[in-house]
């Protein structure tokens, strides 16, 4: 399955391929190569989803801030790029745009000043903000008030690899660690912990 976005430029390299294969061989392997790569990226299979506050996107995790309940995860160069919801609720707050000015510099990212919000998900037990680099490129599929659920698709990042998820509940305890290798809507990043007596019993969205 091909994510939504990619269609037009898997059909336009197909086009140029089937153009290109009567005049030369070496730009045809070459045109090749690059379908390769775009359905690698754009790939869109569907997924198990897993328990608790789920990860947006295939990576790494970078940075993880317990005290601001933040996550900084860097998707993998050859990812997948579909950005997926982590828990179930209603979108509060996207762009209205398809996409802002594409970023062609690399950024150290340590300040949230750098964070564009792609993304705000309520539910009744915690909000979840999604955010990257504030020039990047992406789609939306989702819009304001919709109601989404857990792993459905929100939006694409072709461009930009780094994705910042910060969640609002004071209840939630973060089960990742820098180093740690994840998927989208497979790998639990935290669960919310709910305090009964002196047990603490973690609930899965």
């Amino acid at each position: 399955m091909i994510a939504r976005g990619g269609e037009k430029l898997v059909i336009i390299v197909m086009i140029l391929m089937m153009v290109t294969v009567l005049v030369s061989y070496l730009i045809s392997i070459a045109l090749a190569v690059l379908l390769i790569i775009i359905l690698v990226i754009f790939r869109d299979p569907d997924v198990p989803i897993a328990s608790g506050i789920t990860s947006p996107a295939d990576g790494k995790i970078l940075n993880v801030d317990k005290e601001r309940k933040s996550i900084l995860l860097q998707i993998d160069l050859l990812g997948k790029r579909v950005i997926r919801a982590p828990i179930s609720g209603t979108i509060e707050n996207c762009p209205e745009i398809k996409s802002s000015a594409l970023r062609r510099t690399r950024v150290q990212w340590t300040d949230h000043s750098d964070n564009f919000t792609m993304f705000t998900i309520n539910s009744p037990n915690v909000s979840a903000r999604i955010s990257t680099l504030k020039k990047s490129k992406f789609s939306i599929y989702a819009r304001p008030s919709d109601n989404v659920l857990k792993g459905d698709r929100i939006g694409l990042l072709p461009q930009s690899r780094l994705i910042r998820i910060e969640l609002s509940s004071p209840s939630v305890r973060i089960l990742v660690r820098p180093g740690m290798l994840i998927l989208a809507g497979e790998s639990t990043l935290a669960k919310i912990q709910k305090v009964a007596g002196r047990n603490e019993v973690l609930l899965s969205e």
